[in-house]
């Protein structure tokens, strides 16, 4: 949905185990980490639209930057999130 939106232009996802406690409840449990791909014209809308829809009442939502990439690779980001680059 959020790559059909145009919010993103790539979502990779792998299957991880998590540890962590959550009210005083060590947890473990199969999750899954994502990368979500978008410009910075689209990462506030992208984060609002991650935990609007996400199940957990504090998702984890970190933003990492990008500063070393080839411009071909930004080239189509933008294309495919109908950014301005």
């Amino acid at each position: 949905m959020i790559v059909n939106k145009k919010i993103c232009a790539c979502v990779n996802y792998a299957k991880i185990r998590s540890l962590y406690f959550w009210q005083n409840k060590l947890e473990d449990h199969a999750e899954f980490i994502t990368l979500f791909k978008t410009t910075d014209q689209r990462s506030e809308e992208l984060k609002a639209e991650i935990e609007k829809r996400h199940p957990y009442e504090i998702p984890e939502v970190v933003e990492l930057k990008m500063n070393d990439v080839s411009e071909s690779y930004v080239t189509w980001m933008a294309l495919s999130t109908n950014s301005v680059i």
